[in-house]
């Protein structure tokens, strides 16, 4: 398995340059790739660690996480003999551009120490764009790594919109509404034309 992960790094580092991330069974961090430890924080911080943990214990399969400002996590489930071994987790990306203005807002939603503002800022501007279709066949190779079993596309699991925590729900105001509505119907786009025949749990979910 070593072998096949570290391929997999390697091939994760050609022109997408996607993190990988290592956690054991309690969601503590093992391991990483990337040098941004703050992208761990806020998975943490919007509950993604906490979900796929719960996730983890009636579910085998990959699992997609997303957050409110459509940074997107997959996470793959290493298991041996019933029991859970650890958890991977590829990202975060970003399926489309996301306007300058709300990730300088995420500043504020993210509790993010202001003397590091600017290193924040850098971060989340360099963050890949990749298609969710591609991030899916990652999440599908990564799987067979750890687990050595082939699973088809429709295998993997998204995470409830209703599920994903928004570190202002207490302080939407109708701009923000109108923002989160506009990012996810241009990912639901984005998935037609990608024909990710996933579009119609998105829809669902989105509602």
């Amino acid at each position: 398995m070593e072998q096949s992960l570290e391929l997999m790094k390697q091939l994760l580092s050609c022109g997408t340059d996607i993190p990988l991330w290592q956690y054991d069974t309690e969601g503590h961090l093992v391991d990483t790739n990337s040098e941004h430890l703050v992208l761990d924080k806020i998975l943490a911080h919007i509950g993604g660690i906490r979900y796929m943990l719960r996730y983890s214990r009636k579910n085998k399969k990959p699992l997609v996480l997303g957050s409110d400002m459509g940074l997107t996590w997959c996470a793959v489930f290493a298991w041996e003999k019933e029991q859970l071994q650890g958890i991977w987790l590829l990202g975060p990306v970003l399926s489309g551009e996301v306007p300058a203005s709300y990730i300088e807002e995420s500043v504020g939603r993210y509790h993010i120490d202001p003397t590091f503002r600017s290193q924040y800022l850098q971060v989340l501007r360099r963050i890949s764009v990749v298609p969710t279709v591609l991030l899916l066949q990652y999440a599908l190779m990564l799987h067979y790594c750890v687990n050595g079993e082939k699973l088809a596309r429709s295998d993997i699991q998204f995470q409830p919109r209703k599920d994903i925590i928004s570190p202002m729900a207490e302080q939407e105001h109708p701009e923000n509404d109108r923002l989160r509505f506009y990012s996810s119907q241009q990912a639901l786009l984005r998935m037609v034309r990608e024909g990710d025949m996933h579009y119609r749990q998105a829809i669902a979910e989105s509602q």
